[in-house]
């Protein structure tokens, strides 16, 4: 998520499939009461979870 990639992307990553990482990423939207992709990065940024350009 933090890196910006797509949910097949992310699914080849995790050896998933898309649909339960669309599932997953729905999960977090609901739980941090947000309704675009875009916020759940903002909270990482501001709260020290993650920082500009790491990918691992």
């Amino acid at each position: 998520m933090a890196t910006g990639l797509s949910n097949p992307e992310i699914a080849v990553s995790c050896r998933a499939i898309p649909e339960t990482v669309k599932t997953h990423f729905g999960n977090v939207l609901t739980k941090l009461g947000t309704q675009n992709r875009t916020h759940p990065m903002v909270i990482a940024y501001e709260t020290g979870t993650t920082m500009p350009g790491v990918t691992d």
